[in-house]
């Protein structure tokens, strides 16, 4: 068996880690007679054997299902979250970082991604980058508005100690310059 390099293409009786060219990618070429050896095998036929299922066995087991489905639906009802309450708790943090961010000096369009934690008494930690901007302002307002963030209202259950991740954006033009968020969904 040869080995050859898949950049330079340099032929090797031994395979090497490394190619001369610094590759590590070899493909494997085979001789006439490791080809032919190959193709003689002979190939195993599959014998199955028919079982017959005791038609008493499967009514059990659909009626197991049966009842363990009804049960995990009847639980999983049970732990709905009120969605529509977390969309405004949402709402509300991003309108209140907006409230705290200064675009002033953001001269370039651009956004970045962040993401935090909210403790249950509302106080925000683990705070970083998950996408910085290419306008350098933008990533300096940023990181001085999660820094210097207040706290904020008391998370619901869905949100206390979990990663929030949202976008926060400016359009800049000559005379004036937007901002806006919104959320990151995971």
């Amino acid at each position: 068996m040869k080995y050859k390099c898949k950049d330079c293409g340099k032929i090797y009786e031994n395979k090497p880690d490394y190619c001369e060219c610094g590759n590590d990618s070899f493909l494997t070429m085979r001789t006439k007679a490791e080809r032919d050896a190959i193709m003689a095998k002979p190939k195993r036929e599959e014998v199955r054997e028919e079982k017959k299922e005791n038609p008493i066995v499967l009514v059990l087991f659909l009626i197991a299902v049966g009842f363990l489905a009804y049960f995990v639906m009847n639980k999983v009802s049970s732990y709905k979250v009120d969605t529509s309450k977390n969309d405004e708790y949402l709402t509300e943090i991003r309108q209140e970082m907006l409230e705290d961010f200064d675009p002033q000096g953001i001269t370039r369009s651009g956004y970045c991604i962040i993401s935090f934690k909210i403790n249950k008494e509302g106080k925000v930690y683990d705070k970083k980058f998950l996408q910085k901007s290419k306008v350098k302002p933008l990533n300096e307002k940023v990181t001085y508005m999660l820094d210097y963030a207040k706290a904020f209202q008391s998370p619901p259950l869905a949100f206390t100690d979990t990663p929030i991740d949202i976008e926060i954006g400016c359009t800049a033009s000559e005379t004036e310059v937007s901002c806006y968020t919104k959320n990151i969904v995971k």
